[in-house]
This record gives structure tokens, sequence and C-alpha cells, in this order.
């Protein structure tokens, strides 16, 4: 049926009962294959949506499917990576968000894909793609309920990309003058009064206060 009417609105439907075929936990190599491929050809830029734009139901029903699979497989996947800290379940859920969010720019739940996406960033040590994801949050998605997580998770990641202290000193050498900050200091600097304004209760809110002294003082800036 799919090949012989790949645009067909029932050609979905076999395609996904396909899909269903390998959940089996043995076959999660070919689960993966089917399932992304699946997304993807039926997406926005696909053949099969194109001729079937017009039938607004139908679509509707099949990005809420697409978007639902997809996004329980990677939080699975995720899960799979926070339980083992393997590299290599950390990159199929690294490489599951990136789709997802290419293909649902506009989902429901894109701000908390956003904030997840941020966590395992994190956990794999990937500070500034981290901090990117958690301000998508902040500045896309005040409603949610992550939101001010997020905010303090942007101070925390930029922080980790901060300079050492003795990379700090050998910058500023033994001068008393004022030193210019690099830009990764001038950042977390810049976000952490932000921070810190908008959250003025907040119980991180000292030592992200504490952090930014420090670092001022550490670069000759007193005033």
């Amino acid at each position: 049926m799919i090949a012989t009417a790949p645009t067909a609105p029932k050609a979905f439907d076999y395609k996904y009962q396909i899909v269903q075929m390998y959940t089996d936990a043995k076959k999660s190599k070919e689960f993966r294959e089917e399932l992304l491929t699946w997304v993807r050809n039926y997406g926005i830029s696909g053949a099969w949506y194109q001729t079937n734009k017009d039938n607004a139901e139908l679509i509707e029903s099949s990005n809420k499917l697409r978007e639902g699979t997809l996004r329980n497989y990677i939080l699975q996947q995720h899960q799979t990576a926070q339980n083992s800290r393997a590299p290599f379940s950390q990159q199929l859920a690294y490489e599951g968000y990136k789709i997802y969010i290419a293909e649902f720019p506009t989902a429901a739940t894109n701000g908390d894909m956003h904030f997840y996406f941020g966590e395992l960033l994190y956990d794999m040590n990937k500070f500034d793609e981290a901090s990117h994801e958690y301000k998508w949050v902040v500045d896309n998605a005040k409603e949610s309920k992550f939101y001010g997580k997020a905010s303090e998770n942007i101070v925390l990641a930029l922080e980790k990309d901060l300079p050492t202290d003795q990379a700090v000193q050998e910058r500023v050498g033994k001068t008393l003058e004022p030193v210019k900050m690099d830009t990764k200091v001038d950042l977390f600097i810049s976000t952490g009064i932000w921070y810190a304004n908008k959250f003025p209760s907040s119980e991180k809110t000292p030592e992200i206060k504490f952090r930014i002294g420090r670092l001022m003082y550490q670069h000759n800036q007193f005033d």
C-alpha cells in the first residue's frame, strides 16, 4: 500500500503500524530507524503532508501522533541516559531532542522539552549549549512550570564555563588597573545580575552575588 500509494491518507497509518512492529526491546535499533523515518517523512516538508495538507483533521491527528510518539521515545532514552551515564545513551537522547525541536517547534510541550534537553546537555558537560536551552525556556515559555528552574540553571551552566582562578590570575597579572573581562565572564555577570534582580528571595541569589563580586575583584573592578 505504501509503495503503490505513498501519499494516500491511509499511508500514514500503515507506516505507523510498521513502526509499532519494532517496539520489542530486542529490536530497539530497528524501532529507532523506523520511528525517525516515519516522523520525518510525514512532516511538513514531506510529500504526504503536502498532498493532504487541506485535510485539517487528518493533519492535526497525524501531527499529534508523531509528536507524542517521538516525545515518549526521547524521554525514555533520556531516562536511560540518566541511569547509565553512558555516552552512547546520552548521544541517542541528544540526537532525539535535536530532531524533536526541528520537527515540532510549536508543540505545546516545547518548553518542557527544551528544559529537559538543557538537563541532558548539562549532564554531558555541554554547558554552553545547556545555557542556550534554558534561556529558550526563559525567553519563550514564561508560563512553563520550569521557568524558575531554567532561570537558575542558565546561571549555573554559565558558571561551569568560567575560567579557573589560575587562568584569571594569569590573565590579570600583577597590574592593579581594571582588566577587561572575557566574554564568558561578562555573560555570567550580566546573567547573574539579571537573575538576582528577578529572584531576589531565591536561596541561590546570595551565592551568585558573591561569585559576581569575586570575579569583579579578581579583575580589579572595584566600582
